[in-house]
């Protein structure tokens, strides 16, 4: 971790809490912007959670670790460790909140 304090934004979505929590978690590939975001730089890599870790792919079977799970409350809050590709022991914590608010969902993602 480092000394730094840490970054807070928030959005709200038009969708009720549990998706809110899937569209992020279980289809994280679909918005995630690997071509500029990712370790591999291609469209055609993949970024999922599985098994408890964060973990892009590419297209010829290569991994990178991006972080590892340490909460998982559906519909409530995901916390992981974020350090993509590296080993891990420098890493940092992202902890995404998921409140209910109104018709939609507020998410709060704390890094």
């Amino acid at each position: 971790m480092s000394g730094f304090p840490p970054v807070v934004r928030a959005a709200w979505v038009n969708r009720p809490i549990d998706e809110a929590f899937h569209v992020f978690t279980s289809e994280i590939g679909a918005w995630w912007p690997l071509p500029s975001h990712g370790l591999f730089g291609d469209a055609s890599a993949s970024v999922a959670f599985s098994d408890g870790q964060l973990v892009e792919q590419s297209v010829d079977g290569s991994e990178a670790i991006w972080g590892k799970v340490l909460a998982w409350e559906p519909s409530v809050r995901l916390v992981f460790t974020w350090h993509p590709g590296g080993d891990g022991e420098e890493a940092s914590e992202v902890e995404v909140v998921f409140e209910a608010d109104g018709a939609g969902t507020r998410v709060v993602i704390e890094h």
